[in-house]
């Protein structure tokens, strides 16, 4: 560790310092004085047996003991690294004003060597309120556990980026505070919060067929490819070029979505993640909207660290209504949504057939996203990744790497499945059924179709 640890955020007397007024140390300049009044002389978190009850809890091996004991008698041999990490602690837990937009800022340069435990150590310091929030919300134990196990998958990205180190990445601390709050639990393979859809498309049924179609939302515009085409605020795309796929090029084209009394006019999404510039119009006689933006929906999202198998999945997705419709009641699940790397399109092109993943996304109805170099960060760990330098250590590092090297755009995409169709999922009912929709529509069969 550096002598000067904390230079630069805190002075000799554990205060701000003035060149803490830069964006990076507003997380810590923030509630400062608080933190500091409630301090207790040791923290709890500190505390070698809470560290191991900590550590068990979440699923981290105990080979991880030593260290973290060490570490945590790193802090508590410096009094202003004890107040930064009680400071670190309430931010997470208590300070709402700690959020995605004003996160937890870089304390390499300070910190040195400890700075990956130091985060670990607050991130299991949120175990004990995840444990009590989830108690009073009579949550069983089996899912406060499952939910607690994501200190583990953070710290399983931490030792994948690293080489093996024991630590949390900073920009992983903000998630926490969803467990520490209750609002996100985990149910088998998958985490879930409940949510309003504001996702970008409307799920259709046929009365008689049981089919079902997706109309792209009002306004919405898309390439000629039929993904959407809203820029990125970066601009960028996977090889730090700027990204073909923006609004205003050529072949680019917008969606409408009508309602009548007698029918709805739109364009329709195939299931594998396309829009298609030919409008469609379905009568309401045949036709019934049976998700949209607006609708309560699980949102999901998908721990690292374990298979994707399809049995897990579909059994995560059959136990999650019922557990967040007796656990927040007056709400009733219409549907799950995900917006994420993992849907995106050219994982069918470059993943194997028989893949867990894309399994998965053929049983689901798919969505046009956007080029998104950011979500690499989740496979490479590293903001900065280059596809001629990228780590090829699995297989699908190596394939996404050797994809971005031939040019390919990373795209994001999104999902919706409604909650009635869970009974036939491994089914792969949107994929399967198209051909019966498109001849029902007038549509090509094809997801590339362009009208």
């Amino acid at each position: 560790m550096n002598d000067n640890t904390i230079e630069g955020s805190a002075n000799e007397n554990g205060e701000p310092t003035a060149d803490a007024t830069n964006a990076a140390d507003a997380a810590i300049r923030a509630r400062w004085d608080e933190s500091e009044a409630t301090r207790p002389e040791r923290p709890f978190f500190l505390e070698p047996e809470e560290i191991t009850a900590a550590r068990e809890y979440t699923g981290l091996p105990g080979d991880a003991d030593a260290e973290l004991h060490a570490r945590a008698r790193e802090i508590q041999a410096d009094d202003r690294l004890v107040l930064l990490a009680w400071h670190a602690y309430r931010s997470v837990v208590e300070y709402e004003e700690y959020t995605r937009s004003t996160p937890w800022p870089a304390l390499a340069d300070r910190l040195g060597e400890l700075e990956g435990c130091f985060h670990l150590l607050v991130a299991l310091a949120t175990v004990r309120a995840t444990r009590e929030k989830h108690q009073q919300m009579r949550i069983p134990e089996d899912v406060t556990r499952a939910t607690c196990r994501q200190v583990a998958c953070f710290a399983g990205n931490y030792r994948a980026g690293t080489g093996g180190r024991l630590g949390l990445y900073r920009r992983q601390l903000y998630w926490l505070r969803n467990y520490t709050d209750g609002v996100i639990f985990r149910i088998g393979r998958f985490e879930y919060r409940v949510k309003r859809l504001d996702f970008h498309v409307s799920l259709f049924r046929h009365t008689e067929t049981g089919h079902v179609i997706a109309l792209a939302a009002d306004g919405r515009t898309y390439t000629a490819e039929g993904y959407a085409a809203e820029p990125r605020a970066d601009g960028a795309g996977p090889g730090g070029d700027t990204a073909d796929d923006r609004s205003g090029a050529a072949g680019d084209w917008n969606a409408s979505l009508t309602e009548t009394a007698d029918s709805f006019r739109g364009y329709p999404v195939h299931p594998a993640g396309r829009a298609i510039s030919r409008p469609v119009i379905l009568d309401r006689a045949s036709w019934t909207c049976i998700l949209k933006p607006g609708d309560t929906v699980l949102d999901m999202h998908i721990p690292a660290g374990e298979p994707m198998r399809s049995e897990a999945c579909a059994d995560s997705m059959r136990r999650a209504p019922a557990f967040f419709e007796r656990h927040f009641p007056g709400e009733t699940i219409r549907g799950f949504w995900c917006s994420s790397w993992i849907f995106g399109p050219q994982l069918e092109e470059i993943l194997p057939e028989t893949s867990n993943l894309v399994s998965f996304m053929r049983r689901l109805y798919l969505c046009p996203g956007t080029v998104d170099r950011s979500s690499l960060w989740f496979i490479f760990f590293d903001a900065d990744v280059r596809p001629e330098t990228a780590p090829r250590d699995n297989t699908l590092r190596r394939v996404i790497a050797e994809y971005l090297e031939r040019g390919g755009l990373w795209r994001n995409a999104g999902m919706v499945f409604p909650v009635d169709d869970l009974y036939r999922i491994e089914q792969e009912p949107y994929r399967s059924g198209w051909p019966e929709v498109a001849k029902l529509c007038g549509l090509p069969t094809g997801p590339a179709a362009r009208g």
